[in-house]
């Protein structure tokens, strides 16, 4: 250990200089060590300072470190400050090395980094590195980073990964666990032979040399397991007249489609681990499939209740968040209905307290990761002059006990990862005040009482009462909730702080507030000059623990054509109270949607969207200029994607320096995963164009990656809806230019 307590960390002057600075507290001295961490000093900075980051340059050449954070004392008291610690007068003399051609000397040391204690090889090649001894007296002052002296290796075992539809067995062995992939043109007839995948292949990027080394991806002679069409494919069906539809499809089998005609706009609501899918359309009409959409049933909840036309309409569905089988419809009259079996029968909930809010809170019911039959129902009175009302049930909804009113939102406190509080807790946003005269919810915009602001309650024990406890934070009477999430393991709470500044004004700063435990919180702390707005940030999606904001950083005009907006997109340590900078200018729209997506089935992939000229945005006739860009490492180092060499028809793509940019959730309305998905793990699509940058929709083309997102092949020559089944063995496209009466599909992408 070499130091108590957390602390910022820097390395400067290419690891010569090692400098803490204390995370926790408000600290007037800065530690730092000149020989490897060995032994400390310190250093005064003069002011007793909250200190936010320690920052040198992107390489850690500069021998500069500027601390940045806020004066606590003093007259200077609450004024943002940055100091420059210079450490190049440290030593007399500059160590002697040439960065471009590195030798070991009296002062530099040469070490070499492994992955493996058998050998040193890397990735395929021996990487010697240098860096300034620990007790050497000189300081490094170099202008560009040491160049390691690297060496390719002969090929090993380490090289290798298994290949697709392979996986490592209990041995170490790559084995096969899916279907054999048999190539285009290979298996025309019974008995043949084809040179098949060895089960493993040269991991992408590794150097090795195959001379005198392993060559464990070598293909291996094995009898054909099918036969398959000359072409590859299935071939193209297409329909006109309704009704069920056959084609041949070779040896594949026939394709067979039924189509069904709905009244309105659909919302499809399929059921995990079966073939039921359920529609509620616009019309107020429930239909069922028990065949994944194959054929559709009308649902008659009238029959089916036993209520006749009193049981009324759907207006409202929702699946059980934990409960596969389980999933709720709410009426146009006031019913609360229920399926315990994915539709095939339907029960009302016969003792509902209350209609549901027409305050529009959402929410109208929530559910317990815990207990299934635990509810959350949000109900209201009648409007005007009307409020909310919080009820829960331990029984489905058999019986109800009302734990509050006047909340602008609740949930169960509980998630998969966010589980420090009781099993039946409830979160909620409050107003302080819900009884007396004027005190009707739909009037508190107003402010009918200053002292009536929303505060965080949370019921430890709603089942036994609704007593609550609030959770403090700072300026509670000088501040508006503005919302809540339970997210990842966290509760994220936003708060818009009024606050009078030096002269008197009254300004106004959007605050998150963060809680591990349910208990206290912590403010969020971002870079310097980083401003959060009511409507301009957006939390992500994320895993592995920590949160991830987009801040917007241009109002956008809300014409999604020519839209401004752009933002910044930030990570949080471990607890979620200190960000750092992930990627800048990511693309964004009017209604907070942004392009940045967590490609499911490859951890650690992510995709972004990037603006290119925000200086240039908002000048007559300029539009925005995005570019894709795609990070292996879970956002340490991003990189533009290659683009194909060849256009769906074979023909070259005659574009120098061009990159491949593809449209993401700013711009297209996705139900599912944008890129890839978990089940058909290194398969990816999108929609987007070749160039320096992205093109127009009506433009673009389809693309395929088979390797997540290393190469790519334009397959469609207009953009499309797509879909990947069969985890990967499926691919399905559709034109998205305009009424179409084919799909295409492909068994062998």
């Amino acid at each position: 250990m070499v130091h108590r307590d957390a602390h910022h960390t820097q390395i400067a002057d290419s690891g010569a200089v090692l400098v803490l600075v204390n995370n926790e507290e408000t600290t007037d001295v800065l530690n730092y060590s000149l020989d490897g961490g060995d032994s400390w000093e310190h250093a005064p900075l003069n002011h007793k300072v909250r200190v936010h980051a320690l920052t040198v340059d992107d390489d850690g050449l500069t021998p500069v470190v500027l601390v940045s954070g806020i004066v606590r004392e003093g007259s200077h008291k609450n004024e943002q400050i940055i100091l420059a610690v210079n450490f190049s007068k440290s030593w007399k003399r500059q160590c002697s090395i040439d960065p471009r051609d590195p030798k070991a000397n009296k002062d530099i040391e040469q070490f070499v980094m492994r992955a493996h204690e058998d050998n040193d090889c890397v990735m395929g090649h021996k990487s010697d590195h240098f860096r300034r001894k620990a007790d050497a007296q000189c300081h490094m002052g170099l202008n560009q980073v040491i160049v390691p002296i690297q060496e390719d290796c002969t090929c090993s075992e380490q090289d290798f990964e298994c290949d697709y539809n392979y996986a490592l067995n209990d041995k170490g062995k790559c084995e096969l666990v899916g279907d054999l992939v048999v190539p285009k043109g290979e298996c025309l007839k019974e008995g043949a032979h084809f040179m098949a995948s060895s089960g493993y292949r040269l991991i992408p990027g590794d150097s090795c040399t195959r001379n005198k080394g392993k060559e464990l991806d070598k293909p291996i002679d094995k009898l054909c397991p099918r036969v398959q069409a000359p072409n590859g494919s299935g071939g193209d069906h297409r329909h006109g007249d309704g009704g069920e539809s056959k084609g041949d499809t070779s040896h594949y089998g026939p394709v067979s489609h039924h189509i069904s005609v709905i009244d309105g706009e659909i919302r499809m609501t399929p059921f995990p681990n079966s073939t039921v899918y359920m529609i509620l359309s616009s019309s107020h009409e429930l239909y069922r499939s028990e065949d994944e959409g194959g054929k559709w049933t009308k649902l008659d909840l009238a029959a089916a209740t036993k209520m006749g036309s009193k049981v009324g309409k759907p207006v409202y569905m929702v699946r059980h968040t934990y409960d596969e089988k389980r999933a709720f419809v709410y009426t146009d009259t006031d019913h609360l209905v229920y399926t315990p079996d994915r539709g095939n029968s339907w029960t009302v909930v016969e003792h509902l307290p209350s209609a549901v809010n027409a305050l529009h809170v959402r929410p109208i019911i929530d559910f317990n990761p815990e207990n299934p039959d635990w509810l959350l129902f949000v109900g209201g009175t009648a409007c005007p002059g009307c409020h909310t009302e919080i009820w829960m049930s331990k029984d489905n909804g058999k019986k109800w006990n009302r734990i509050t009113t006047h909340a602008t939102k609740c949930l169960f406190a509980r998630s998969k990862q966010f589980s420090n509080l009781p099993a039946e807790a409830v979160v909620c946003a409050n107003y302080r005040h819900t009884s007396g005269s004027q005190n009707e919810q739909d009037r508190k915009g107003k402010k009918n009482h200053p002292d009536n602001y929303l505060e965080i309650r949370v019921f430890d024990k709603p089942f036994e009462g609704s007593s609550y406890r609030p959770i403090a934070f700072a300026n509670p009477q000088e501040s508006d909730v503005l919302d809540f999430y339970i997210y990842s393991r966290f509760l994220v709470i936003a708060v818009l702080e009024h606050m009078p500044d030096e002269q008197g004004h009254t300004t106004t700063h959007l605050k998150l507030y963060v809680s591990e435990d349910g208990n206290s919180v912590h403010e969020a702390r971002f870079p310097p000059g980083v401003n959060l707005t009511p409507e301009g940030f957006t939390l992500l999606p994320t895993h592995g623990g920590t949160i991830i904001v987009d801040v917007e950083g241009a109002p956008s005009t809300g014409d999604p054509d020519r839209s401004l907006g752009w933002g910044t997109l930030f990570a949080s340590n471990s607890n979620g109270t200190h960000f750092h900078l992930v990627i800048e200018h990511t693309n964004r729209n009017h209604m907070g949607f942004v392009d940045f997506d967590r490609v499911e089935g490859t951890e650690g992939l992510l995709m972004a969207n990037r603006v290119l000229n925000t200086e240039a945005l908002g000048k007559p006739g300029v539009r925005k200029q995005v570019q894709t860009v795609a990070s292996r490492d879970d956002g340490r180092t991003w990189r533009v994607l290659e683009a194909p060499l060849k256009d769906s028809h074979g023909k070259a793509i005659d574009c120098v320096d061009c990159t491949l940019n593809l449209y993401g959730h700013a711009s297209i309305i996705s139900a599912g995963p944008l890129y890839g998905t978990i089940t058909a793990p290194g398969y990816m699509m999108g929609v987007g164009s070749v160039g320096a940058h992205l093109g127009r929709y009506n433009s673009a083309h389809t693309y395929l990656s088979r390797d997540a997102g290393v190469s790519w092949s334009d397959v469609r020559d207009s953009e499309t809806q797509y879909e990947f089944g069969d985890h990967g063995g499926l691919l399905v496209l559709i034109d998205d230019d305009g009424p179409t009466d084919t799909l295409w599909f492909s068994y062998d992408a």
